[in-house]
């Protein structure tokens, strides 16, 4: 599984809600998803070219902050999994979605 769709699965896990997507596959895979919460809005990027990820919380207008640390294609995808990294970023998306 492509760690863009293991990172989006997690996020769904959470109860995010999925609103807009633009997937770049041209541009070295990478991709953003931008989901709902009851507060403001986040977003899932994915850096193809670096193989990484990362949440960003919406501020406003074009304003995005980063709100995790990143998790790379190796974190996610080496056996075993970094399950440290992947469960602070967890708990970092968990709060943000309260």
């Amino acid at each position: 599984m492509h760690p863009y769709t293991m990172l989006k699965e997690l996020l769904g896990e959470l109860g995010a809600e999925l609103t807009s997507e633009d997937l770049h596959a041209d541009v070295f895979g990478s991709y953003v998803a931008t989901y709902a919460n009851s507060g403001r809005a986040i977003r899932l990027v994915w850096d193809g070219k670096d193989g990484w990820g990362f949440v960003q919380l919406h501020r406003s207008g074009d304003d995005w902050a980063d709100a995790t640390d990143f998790l790379t294609e190796g974190d996610l995808e080496s056996v075993p999994q970094n399950h440290v990294k992947i469960e602070r970023f967890r708990q970092v998306v968990a709060a943000l979605l309260q």
